[in-house]
């Protein structure tokens, strides 16, 4: 009521103009953004896992996990804690895996060994060069393939990769 009743100065009315400007075009920006790109392209992940032939395994790491269980609706395998789990816990288990060096590469080589096979897709949201950074020794020790992936989210990690990890062939 105070600034009812109170005239507004000059000064005053071109401050509240100009934010109201500065908020009319932030929020005509954010409607563009917003109906160019996708916030997150995790509700495509069937379409990925549709890629993976047959009878073929599947993982994911932690950071994809409760995405893809939702958009796929079942637990998967995740090789940052080398078990198969429907969703990640932000616990105990969740940091002690998150500082192995080469956490992908011990996932794979367990997951091989426990699966007596030698082939494996891994749907992340890590891009190639992601991968490699966080492990460098998993493309050094198995093949790994980008079969294909869903980018352009604004959510930072809001793209997907579909990998095929086998071992080198001797």
């Amino acid at each position: 009521m105070y600034c009812y009743e109170t005239p507004v100065t000059p000064k005053i009315k071109w401050l509240v103009n100009a934010v109201l400007i500065i908020q009319l075009v932030a929020g005509i920006f954010s409607v563009v953004k917003d109906n160019r790109y996708v916030f997150s392209n995790s509700y495509k992940v069937n379409e990925l896992l549709a890629e993976v032939p047959a009878g073929e395994k599947t993982v994911t790491d932690y950071w994809a996990l409760n995405a893809i269980a939702a958009f796929a609706d079942k637990p998967f395998y995740c090789i940052d804690i080398e078990k198969e789990i429907p969703f990640v816990l932000w616990n105990r288990e969740l940091g002690e895996a998150l500082r192995k060096k080469s956490r992908y590469l011990t996932g794979i080589t367990n997951y091989f060994e426990k699966e007596k096979i030698s082939k494996v897709y891994m749907l992340s949201i890590g891009s190639p060069a992601i991968i490699s950074r966080v492990d460098p020794q998993l493309a050094t020790s198995y093949h790994v393939v980008l079969v294909d992936k869903r980018e352009g989210a604004i959510e930072k990690a809001g793209n997907l990769y579909l990998y095929e990890i086998s071992r080198y062939q001797q």
